[in-house]
């Protein structure tokens, strides 16, 4: 059992959620991860994030605010990482499954926390974009109401995101922070569902992504207590007759993280989340 660094204060008792993704991304990373997670990032920073086939042409003239929308050239744009992936599996680009989802109040956990596993079905490019009104637009936008805007750049094209299975790890409760994406090696026969099942057993025997489990030690009588899935209550643990207790109501925190032992009464209790 590995010991993830555990913040406790007075009124937090936690892992950094972001660090345990981290854990489990490091051990699967590959090659081509990197360029899943810039265009995510691209994506979710734009206004409007076009995703189109590598090496097609794609005038600028054809990019114009007014151009209906087109199955080619789907706009991908989102306020976080989760929505870009949502809006990649409604136009057929990818298939998305969840491989791990923890709100922070089932763990110990700073945050909630999701691993995804996403297939690219064919490669992409994202295209961010830019569109502004000039001075005479702005005037008849005054006079109308509305118009489209008349000025329009590519601000940033991403590299090619290769076909392939993809981890993708968020942080977050209701919007989420992309941490990081890694390439994954699966057949691309592979059945969604059996991938990311594969991929929930991998993070499980990940060391520093466990964060369900709470192991608190006196230093001096050698007492233990153990909680679960992020409760407060510590019980009993092993051949002792310590009483269980409630971590908010123990004591004062040090500033080493530890509080006062219930049980001898001059000891100081540590704890271990794994």
């Amino acid at each position: 059992m590995t010991c993830v660094y555990t913040h406790v204060s007075d009124y937090s008792l936690n892992v950094d959620a972001e660090e345990t993704i981290r854990a489990v991304l490091a051990a699967a990373d590959r090659p081509w991860g990197r360029r899943l997670n810039d265009a995510l990032l691209l994506a979710g920073s734009e206004a409007t994030a076009y995703a189109v086939a590598p090496y097609a042409p794609v005038p600028v003239a054809a990019l114009r605010p007014d151009v209906p929308p087109r199955a080619d050239r789907p706009d991908i744009a989102a306020c976080d990482a989760a929505g870009v992936l949502r809006a990649l599996a409604g136009t057929g680009l990818a298939e998305v499954r969840t491989v791990w989802s923890e709100p922070y109040t089932d763990a110990y956990l700073n945050t909630g926390r999701q691993l995804l596993a996403v297939h690219v079905l064919r490669p992409f490019v994202v295209l961010g974009m830019r569109y502004w009104h000039s001075r005479e637009a702005l005037d008849r936008l005054a006079r109308h109401g509305y118009v489209y805007s008349d000025r329009w750049e590519v601000t940033e094209r991403s590299h090619i995101v290769p076909a392939g299975w993809y981890l993708v790890g968020l942080v977050g409760e209701f919007l989420f922070t992309l941490v990081g994406a890694a390439a994954v090696a699966f057949d691309s026969d592979e059945h969604p569902d059996a991938v990311a099942e594969r991929l929930a057993l991998r993070a499980l025997d990940t060391e520093g992504f466990g964060a369900a489990h709470c192991m608190a030690e006196c230093r001096a009588c050698g007492s233990r207590w153990c909680a679960e899935s992020g409760s407060w209550l510590f019980r009993p643990e092993g051949d002792t007759d310590a009483r269980g207790w409630d971590f908010d109501t123990i004591g004062e925190v040090s500033d080493t993280g530890t509080v006062p032992c219930p049980h001898c009464k001059t000891g100081q209790v540590g704890f271990c989340v794994s």
